[in-house]
């Protein structure tokens, strides 16, 4: 299967949305490597993200690579911004959100950076 995979893109062959996807999910998932799926079938941005596009279709997919902490560019953000941040805000709408345990386990992240 993998050689056909192979082919079919070396070739150009058209392909839909989701054909496209599902083979690009192969892909990751046979080289184990985490990763997310977003947007048009996709778009993000940066740190471990790469974009495949498919010449014969002109279709593209974006590839986020997970990484280890959900929290780091939250809490990176909020430690560099820190004076310029409302977090009473923040907090009312995490409580209005019913986020108040994510919110709650980002601050104790940024209580022990600092």
């Amino acid at each position: 299967m993998q050689g056909d995979l192979r082919r079919k893109l070396q070739r150009g062959s058209v392909m839909g949305p989701y054909e496209l996807l599902g083979n690009i999910v192969l892909i990751l998932e046979r080289l184990q490597i985490p990763y997310i799926v977003t947007g048009s079938i996709a778009s993000i941005r940066r740190k471990g993200q790469f974009n495949i596009i498919h010449p014969a279709s002109g279709l593209k997919v974006d590839i986020i690579i997970k990484v280890d902490s959900p929290f780091r560019d939250i809490t990176g953000i909020l430690k560099v911004s820190e004076d310029d941040v409302d977090y009473g805000y923040i907090s009312e709408w995490a409580e209005r959100l019913g986020l108040t345990e994510i919110w709650k386990a980002i601050n104790d992240r940024i209580s022990r950076k600092m």
